[in-house]
């Protein structure tokens, strides 16, 4: 089965490089976040994937044995096609994947959701993904949490790569406030508009003073509501761990 690429494919694959992130050990960051994916589901695996030239390799994942696949037979390829959230409810009777490896084989996939992980200039990375071998219907809020939670997947890896270069890095004092706005949204699980409107702040000006991106901003503040209190206290603490990861323990707070 032959490989399918986007049209923009040799930009795509730079903007994979730029991200740094094939064969980088697994962050529990990124490993919440599967997990929240799967419980919204209710399936048994989940993952965050990056799609290279031959190869579908994950970043993260639960309930998968093996850390990468051909990427001709990857549900996940497909995925990186268009802008939208690619969904088989019935993998065996849907025309797009009657024939597939995955489907038709022993791994017996029956149900497959996945929503693109999009850099800002448009690219697709690869996929948060849900996978069950038993069909199943969704419903258009678990399609949007999908959605949600990919646009999370893709600000941790701008966060990532704000804090490697090629930009100097950050004063004491911006570090100092990334951390701390982390540590209010695990603490206040995600009450972001009080902690940003108790210190005068609007959103552009704590994403430049924060090294948060004024989309996850605007996504804290105002697309979380859906989510149950366990939910909100495990973004949290993704968010507080990533910050510990990039900017280093807090010191004098």
């Amino acid at each position: 089965m032959a490989n399918i690429s986007p049209g923009d494919e040799a930009q795509r694959m730079v903007a994979v490089g730029r991200y740094d992130i094939l064969d980088t050990p697994s962050e529990g960051s990124f490993d919440r976040l599967t997990a929240i994916t799967a419980r919204i589901f209710s399936a048994p695996i989940a993952g965050i994937s990056i799609v290279d030239h031959d190869r579908i390799w994950f970043k993260s994942r639960q309930g998968l044995p093996i850390d990468e696949v051909a990427r001709a037979p990857g549900l996940c390829g497909s995925t990186i096609l268009g802008a939208d959230p690619y969904v088989l409810t019935n993998a065996k009777s849907d025309p797009r994947s009657l024939n597939h490896p995955l489907v038709a084989g022993g791994f017996g996939v029956r149900f497959y959701a996945g929503a693109p992980l999009r850099t800002i200039d448009g690219h697709n990375l690869g996929a948060l993904f849900v996978i069950d071998a038993t069909p199943r219907a969704v419903d258009q809020k678990q399609i949007d949490c999908l959605q949600d939670l990919a646009s999370v997947v893709m600000d941790q890896l701008e966060m990532r790569l704000s804090a490697r270069g090629p930009h100097a890095p950050p004063t004491r004092e911006p570090r100092k406030l990334a951390w701390k706005t982390s540590a209010s949204l695990a603490q206040n699980r995600l009450r972001l508009v009080d902690w940003r409107k108790a210190r005068g702040f609007t959103g552009v000006e704590l994403a430049r003073r924060s090294g948060l991106s004024p989309s996850y901003i605007s996504y804290l503040e105002n697309g979380l509501r859906r989510y149950n209190k366990d939910t909100l206290q495990t973004l949290g603490m993704a968010l507080q761990c990533t910050a510990v990861q990039l900017l280093g323990e807090p010191t004098g707070l």
